[in-house]
C-alpha cells in the first residue's frame, strides 16, 4: 500500500480537514486496474487518530467503494439486490429493492447518442472515498463515483457485528 501522490493526498500524516475543524489521515488504495487508485481520506471522531490498523481501514474504504458500485448497478438494473445480501441488512436490501423499482422504467445515468446503440450503461468509477469514525465499531462513509461525466455520492455506514463488518445505511443521489 502506497502513499498517495498529488495534492492534498501526501504520506498518511495527519493534515487540516475542510475548514480546519477536524484533523485527517489521506492515502490511496488501489482498487482494479486504476492507475491512480482511489483516494481515501479518514476523519476519526473519536478522539484516537492513529494509522494503527491502516491495511483494516484500507481494506474496508476497498469494500466501500465495491459496494457503493454495486448498489448504483442494483439500481439501474443491471444487477439483482440478491448479490449484496451477505454485505448489507436486510432493510437496506429491502429500500435498494424498493429504489430500483421506482427507477426500473427510467433512463436512470443512460444516455442515448445518434449513430449509437440506445440506453447505453456507462461504468461506474470511484473517485474519493471520505471514512468517519464514529465509534469504535461504526463507520460512516461517502464514496464519489463518477458516471457518464456525472457525480454521484453514496453514503453507507457499516457496524461490525463480531469479527465482520455489515452495511446497516445506504443512500445514494
Amino acid at each position: 500500500m502506497e502513499a498517495g501522490r498529488g495534492v492534498g493526498w501526501g504520506d498518511g500524516q495527519p493534515s487540516a480537514g475542510a475548514g480546519g475543524w477536524r484533523p485527517a489521515i489521506h492515502w490511496r488504495i488501489p482498487l482494479g486496474g486504476m492507475k491512480r487508485g482511489v483516494a481515501v481520506s479518514l476523519v476519526d471522531n473519536t478522539g484516537s487518530l492513529s494509522m494503527q490498523g491502516r491495511e483494516t481501514l484500507s481494506e474496508l474504504a476497498g469494500r466501500t467503494c465495491i459496494l457503493a458500485a454495486r448498489a448504483f448497478d442494483v439500481v439501474r438494473g443491471r444487477l439483482t439486490v440478491d448479490i449484496l445480501r451477505r454485505q448489507v441488512s436486510q432493510a437496506c436490501m429491502d429500500r435498494l429493492s424498493l429504489f430500483a423499482t421506482l427507477a426500473g422504467g427510467s433512463d436512470l445515468w443512460r444516455l442515448d447518442r445518434p449513430g449509437e446503440a440506445a440506453g447505453i450503461c456507462f461504468p461506474v468509477i470511484p473517485l474519493v472515498v471520505e471514512l468517519y469514525r464514529t465509534g469504535p465499531d461504526r463507520f460512516e462513509s461517502t464514496v464519489t463515483l463518477l458516471v457518464s461525466g456525472r457525480a454521484v455520492h453514496v453514503n453507507e455506514t457499516h457496524d461490525r457485528l463480531g469479527s465482520r463488518w455489515l452495511c446497516t445505511r445506504l443512500d445514494m443521489g
